[in-house]
This record gives C-alpha cells, structure tokens and sequence, in this order.
C-alpha cells in the first residue's frame, strides 16, 4: 500500500472542463479573490489549497480502507454491519419458523468477514478520483458542506469500485465458504413444504454493503476534518481547512 500511497500524493493534477464542480468552484473562486498566487496576509494559493484537500482524502481515505479491513470492521461497527438481506427476508422467517435461525446468523458472519477482507483494495480507485480532480474541483468540494469531497468520490468512483469489488468479494466469499453456509441455507428453506423459489443475488448484495460501509467511514472522517481542522494529521490541511472555517479569505 505504500506505493500507492506514493502515486497519490504526486497524481493530483489540475484540469479544465465545464462540470457542475468548475459552477461551484466560481463560487469559491470568488470567495477567495481567484488569484493563483501567493498566501500573503493568512490566504493560501490555489495550488495550495488544492494540496490541503489531495492530503485531507488521502486521510479520510487510508482511514476508512484501514478501519473497514480491520478484523470486527464491519461485523462491530452497527452503520456497517451486513445484516440478513430484506429481498430474501422470507427465507430467515421460514428458518426462523423451524428452529433454524442460527444458520442466518452464521452466514451474517462470514458475509462481514468477506466484506472486510475485500475492503483492503479499495485505496487505488480512490486515489485515482483524487488524482483526477481539476481545480476547479478542488475549490468547490473545499467550499461545500462537510461531506463534499465524500460525495465527489462517489459520485467519480462507485462504477469503478463496483468492477473492481466484485471479483475480490467473490475471492473472499469464496475463503469463507460462503456459498456452503449459503448452500445450507437454501437446503433447509427447501425443505419447508409450499415456499416460493427465491432467486439472489449474495454477491452483488456484499459489494453494496461493502462499497455502503466505506463512504460512510471517509465521510465520518472528512466531517471531523472540517469540524476540527486540527485532528488532521498534516499540517497543510490543519491551516488550509482552518482559514476556510474562519471565513477569511486572502487579501
């Protein structure tokens, strides 16, 4: 991962284009006084401020893979634990209904596990969206509200995160023996006289969860930033998140 890490602190390139973000950022611009220059008087360059906002993500971000891989990630933390899916919610009740509750539990379990263990991957394709922000969109996420650049990353990221969770969170799945505890299951549901077939799809259920679980930890993350400049770890985006708290631009 520390390559990674590497490639991102220098990807960070500004860019043109006409995208809602460049509208927002005229805003911004103007809050500021647009100059590109120095940060005389308190004020920080816009190339500046859009390193603060390149190292802020890179936080949120190494905070949120690392904190969702950990062991428990998922299965201890309620916001992210994956719960027994509500489209095969009949299948727990007719488990239920025959003493076999447990069976939904034990597969809760190992579907956190796999999530967490795929979480691991996701700090390349975030690093790319950051990567590829122009400036423009670097003021405007800077002078959105406190889950701004979260919301960017989705919005850049989810297609690709997709693609890329789906053969991990298979791989993993497939280390938890997903699909036998699954198999059990649709065993004994089988078993029940008179249910309906219930066709679904577990993986592609895991990659939302997971993909859920993420944005919602950097988002965690970026919120204490903007509220507490100061718990950033670097020392950039302390000052830059601080002066644009304070309201005041340079002179």
């Amino acid at each position: 991962m520390t390559d990674a890490f590497n490639d991102f602190s220098n990807g960070f390139t500004g860019g043109g284009g006409s995208s809602p973000w460049e509208q927002a950022g005229q805003f911004a611009n103007q809050m500021w006084g647009g100059g590109g220059g120095g940060g005389g008087g308190g004020g920080f360059s816009l190339d500046q401020v859009g390193d603060a906002l390149k190292r802020a993500l890179r936080e949120g971000v190494e905070w949120a893979v690392r904190s969702a891989s950990s062991p428990g990630g998922f299965l201890n933390d309620e916001r992210l634990r994956i719960g027994w899916p509500e489209d095969a919610s009949s299948i727990a009740s007719a488990l239920q209904y025959i003493g076999q509750g447990e069976k939904c539990s034990e597969l809760e379990g190992v579907l956190n596990k796999s999530a967490e263990q795929a979480s691991g991957g996701a700090f390349d394709i975030f690093s790319d969206c950051v990567s590829g922000m122009s400036l423009a969109d670097a003021k405007a996420v800077l002078a959105g509200d406190e889950r701004e650049a979260t919301k960017y990353m989705r919005n850049n990221t989810y297609s690709a995160l997709v693609q890329m969770f789906t053969p991990i969170v298979n791989a993993a799945m497939e280390a938890n023996l997903v699909t036998r505890y699954w198999d059990d299951v649709i065993m004994l549901y089988n078993s029940i006289p008179l249910v309906p077939d219930i066709h679904f799809d577990l993986g592609k259920y895991v990659v939302q969860k997971a993909l859920d679980g993420l944005f919602t930890l950097v988002g965690d993350k970026e919120a204490d930033i903007r509220r507490a400049p100061f718990s950033a770890v670097d020392s950039l985006v302390q000052q830059v998140f601080q002066w644009n708290q304070d309201g005041q631009p340079e002179a």
